[in-house]
C-alpha cells in the first residue's frame, strides 16, 4: 500500500515558527492575556499562544487590522479574537486553532483576498458579521464532521458572513491500495474510485494524479467523486440540485419526509417562488407529521384540504386572508412555519429592535421573531435584515421547515 497523506491539523499547529514572526513583535497585555498589537511585516505569521512565558489566550480589537499578512495560523491555546482583530487586513488563508470559542463581530471584516480558512473546532461561534464584506471563501474542515455538523456550521457561516458566497470541502487523510485501485481516508473510511489518483492537498483526487505519477493538488474535491463511504445520502433525489448547493440537505430532508416534493420530471426547481398554496401544504405536512395526524381528501382545488386542516389545528387563524395562488411572502412563510412548530423551543433571544426592517406594524411580526428565536431564520445579512415582503424561493422554504421539523438544523445567534 502506498500512503499519501493529506494536510494534517497536528502538523498544522505544531508547524516550525522558523518562518512566523517572533513574539516580540507584539504588543502583549500580560494581565489580560490579550494579544493588542503587532508590529512585524512579515506576511506569514503563527500567532503565538505565549509571550514570555504568559498564555496568550485572546487576540485583541483592531490588533491585525489592515495589516499585510498573507497567510494567518492561530496557535492552539487562543480562544477567542475580538472585534474588526484583522479587519481590512490582506491575507488570502487562516488557520483557526482547535481552542478557538468566539470570534467577534468585524473580526475579519473586508478582508477582500481572504478565499481560504481552515478550521479544526466545529464548535466555534461566529457573531454576525465577523466575515462581513469577504468574497468567495473555501472553509475547510475535519472529514470527521458529520453531515449534521457540517450543516448546522453551514448555516453559521452563512450568517457570519452575510451571505452564502462559502463553501465547505473535507480535508481526508488517504492511503491508496493498489489492489483495490481505491482511495481510502484513514479517518473515516470514505472510498474514492476513479482514473486518477491523489492531489497532494488532501483535498480531493486529481484526474491527472496517477497513483505512481505527479502530484499536483489541482484536481476537484473529493465530494465530485462517487462516495462509496458511510454518508447519509445515496444519489440525489433531484436532477436540478447539486450535492455541492448549500440547500442540498435540507431538499433532502424535507423529500425523504414527505413534507416537499418536486415539480415534475426529476426537478426540484430550487429558484423557483413558492406559492401560498404549496407552503400552507408543507406546514399542514409537518404538523401532522410531527402530530401522527392526517389531512382529509376533499376540496375542489388541489390545496383545499391542506387549507382546512391548517385551519382546523390553528395553523391559519380564522381571521387571516390568504391569497393561495400568489407566491407567498417571507412574512406569510414565517407565519405559516412558526406555527406549524411543535418543539416551542426557543433557543435566541432575538428582540425586535434587532431586526431593522421589522417592527410592530410588520404584518406577522410576532411569528417573525418566532422564527429567529426559534434558530429557523437569520435574516439574509450580518444585520438580521429580513425582508418581510420579498418572495420566497423553493430551496429557501426547504431550509426553514427542515428547521422547524428537525431541531439540530437549528442556528443558534450571538446574543446582543
Amino acid at each position: 500500500m502506498k500512503r499519501f497523506i493529506a494536510i494534517s491539523f497536528a502538523a498544522i499547529m505544531l508547524m516550525s515558527q522558523a518562518a512566523f514572526c517572533a513574539a516580540d513583535k507584539y504588543g502583549f497585555d500580560a494581565q489580560n492575556g490579550v494579544l493588542v498589537s503587532y508590529a512585524g511585516k512579515d506576511e506569514y505569521i503563527l500567532v503565538p499562544a505565549e509571550s514570555n512565558g504568559k498564555a496568550v489566550t485572546k487576540i485583541g480589537e483592531k490588533a491585525f487590522a489592515g495589516q499585510r499578512v498573507l497567510d494567518v495560523q492561530i496557535e492552539s491555546g487562543i480562544k477567542s479574537i475580538g472585534k474588526d482583530a484583522f479587519r481590512g487586513a490582506e491575507m488570502s488563508s487562516l488557520t483557526i486553532c482547535n481552542t478557538m470559542e468566539n470570534v467577534a463581530a468585524g473580526a475579519f471584516a473586508d478582508c477582500s483576498n481572504l478565499n481560504t480558512v481552515t478550521l479544526v473546532n466545529f464548535d466555534t461561534v461566529f457573531e454576525k458579521g465577523a466575515f462581513a464584506n469577504t468574497g468567495k471563501i473555501t472553509f475547510y474542515v475535519d472529514c470527521a464532521i458529520s453531515w449534521a455538523e457540517e450543516q448546522r456550521l453551514l448555516d453559521k457561516l452563512v450568517a457570519a458572513k452575510g451571505d452564502s458566497d462559502l463553501s465547505i470541502e473535507k480535508i481526508h487523510d488517504y492511503a491508496y491500495s493498489k489492489a483495490d485501485d481505491k482511495y481510502i481516508c484513514s479517518n473515516c473510511n470514505d472510498a474514492f474510485t476513479g482514473e486518477g489518483g491523489l492531489a497532494d492537498d488532501g483535498r480531493g483526487p486529481d484526474e491527472t494524479d496517477l497513483p505512481d505519477g505527479p502530484m499536483d493538488g489541482g484536481g476537484p474535491d473529493a465530494s465530485e467523486w462517487d462516495i462509496d463511504g458511510d454518508g447519509k445520502w445515496g444519489a440525489p433525489t433531484f436532477v436540478d440540485v447539486a450535492r455541492d448547493a448549500w440547500y442540498f440537505d435540507y431538499v433532502e430532508t424535507a423529500a425523504e419526509a414527505g413534507i416537499l416534493n418536486g415539480k415534475g420530471d426529476g426537478k426540484f426547481a430550487p429558484d423557483d417562488n413558492i406559492t401560498v398554496a404549496e407552503a400552507v401544504k408543507i406546514a399542514a405536512c409537518a404538523y401532522a407529521d410531527a402530530h401522527s395526524g392526517t389531512i382529509p381528501s376533499g376540496g375542489e382545488s388541489w390545496y383545499d384540504k391542506y387549507v382546512s386542516y391548517a385551519k382546523s389545528f390553528g395553523l391559519i387563524e380564522p381571521h387571516i386572508d390568504l391569497d393561495y395562488t400568489m407566491p407567498a411572502t417571507r412574512a406569510e412563510i414565517a407565519y405559516l412555519f412558526s406555527r406549524a412548530d411543535s418543539t416551542k423551543n426557543f433557543i435566541n433571544d432575538v428582540p425586535i429592535t434587532d431586526i431593522p426592517d421589522v417592527d410592530g406594524d410588520t404584518p406577522y411580526y410576532h411569528e417573525i421573531i418566532d422564527m429567529y428565536n426559534l434558530g429557523a431564520a437569520v435574516g439574509s445579512d450580518a444585520a438580521y435584515t429580513f425582508h418581510p415582503n420579498d418572495n420566497v424561493k423553493r430551496s429557501e422554504a426547504a431550509a426553514m421547515i427542515v428547521r422547524i421539523v428537525d431541531p439540530t438544523y437549528r442556528i443558534e445567534l450571538p446574543k446582543g
